[in-house]
């Protein structure tokens, strides 16, 4: 009977602890965004404002580290509980460290603003003041564990937000569902904890101009957890 009573009690229990877990990982990865954000305003204040280039030579974990030190950073402890996320898609050299090490956030490309550098393979960079809504525009999202990209390409041929972005990560089940949600860093130094979909719909907020948040808006029933 003491037995019968001591497994119920845990049937019980066990699932708000572990959903108490979820919600300090949760937590702990704001902190790393907000770290990151740190970094970037310090790296936009000394280059004129403007962001770190898009490039797949150099890439933004390398050229912000100088700032922010730790690569622990760069990586989720939700996304680390699923298993040791993919390190890069190709770092162009192992001196780069940061963009070598383990990695749970894609920072915005910028393609909407930028498309004809981007279709043209060059190498281009965002100016901060050009932002119109900061707090409700995306500098970096959380990707899904096996996604080995650093930028969200909005005009790369496969659909970033729909392929690579993690929208659900977060959630009381412990993986991600349509639920949960995901954190994201604005360019107004925020970080925010958005609902499923909610980056995507009823406007774009990986979008600069009005036209283009409406453009690329996405539906939530065509996301994936």
């Amino acid at each position: 009977m003491v037995i019968a009573i001591i497994g119920i009690l845990a049937a019980m229990l066990l699932p708000a602890l572990a959903r108490a877990k979820e919600s300090a990982r949760r937590v702990r990865c704001m902190d790393n965004l907000k770290q990151l954000e740190l970094a970037l305003k310090v790296y936009v204040d000394e280059n004129r404002n403007l962001l770190p280039p898009r490039s797949d030579v150099v890439r933004w974990p390398q050229d912000l580290l100088n700032v922010y030190r730790s690569t622990n950073l760069l990586a989720c402890p939700t996304d680390l509980v699923r298993g040791i996320p993919p390190a890069n898609d190709g770092a162009s050299d192992p001196k780069y460290v940061a963009d070598n090490a383990w990695r749970s956030y894609m920072m915005n490309g910028w393609n909407d603003v930028f498309s004809a550098a981007f279709n043209s393979g060059a190498q281009y960079s965002m100016k901060e003041p050009a932002i119109l809504k900061p707090s409700e525009t995306v500098i970096w999202g959380e990707k899904r564990h096996a996604a080995t990209d650093y930028w969200m390409d909005l005009l790369e041929a496969s659909d970033n937000l729909i392929d690579k972005i993690q929208h659900g990560t977060h959630s009381n089940y412990l993986k991600p569902t349509r639920s949960g949600g995901a954190n994201f860093a604005c360019a107004d130094g925020g970080v925010r904890f958005l609902k499923f979909g909610r980056s995507v719909h009823p406007v774009n907020w990986w979008c600069v101009s009005d036209a283009d948040r409406l453009r690329y808006a996405l539906p939530i029933a065509s996301l994936e957890p």
